[in-house]
């Protein structure tokens, strides 16, 4: 499967998402395709609506994932929206944001699950799971809503082996 990270930390300082590219990694050693599009001002120009959605149709995802930071959140929120538009594969967020404001980021509608926690080997059950058309619903690490708009935050996994 070929998933993209959107990295979006506009108006904040040029960093390099060490947890993101350590997750693309992952996928990239048990074959799956990953990119990360980073999106800073200082970096390149932000990208406008119509911009955003051509990089988001030309990537070609079979999942979108966001890393975000709480002050990050409305800018997410705006990608996100634009990220409907364009694809119909799931768009999950992960980061702080979704950590700490998991039931938030779900009532926003704009994402089909959050990814709470450490999140290196959850990653890769999620793609493995969704390649292969079997129930994310039970997952450890994950959120999502159920149908009747509840919200359920599966437990973490124990930390991976440093």
């Amino acid at each position: 499967m070929k998933v993209l990270f959107i990295y979006p930390n506009a108006g904040s300082q040029t960093g390099f998402n060490y947890g993101v590219a350590h997750m693309a990694g992952v996928l990239k050693a048990a074959g799956h395709q990953a990119a990360c599009w980073q999106l800073c001002e200082d970096i390149a120009p932000l990208p406008d609506r119509d911009a955003f959605i051509a990089g988001i149709r030309a990537a070609a995802a079979d999942v979108v994932g966001f890393s975000v930071v709480t002050p990050q959140w409305p800018y997410a929120r705006q990608l996100a929206a634009w990220a409907r538009q364009a694809t119909a594969a799931p768009l999950i967020c992960g980061g702080i944001h979704a950590g700490v404001a998991g039931e938030e980021v779900l009532a926003s509608g704009l994402f089909d699950a959050i990814m709470v926690g450490e999140c290196d080997e959850a990653i890769l059950d999620y793609v493995q799971r969704l390649g292969s058309g079997r129930s994310t619903e039970d997952m450890p690490n994950l959120g999502t809503r159920r149908p009747d708009g509840s919200v359920r935050i599966n437990p973490v996994r124990p930390l991976p082996e440093l």
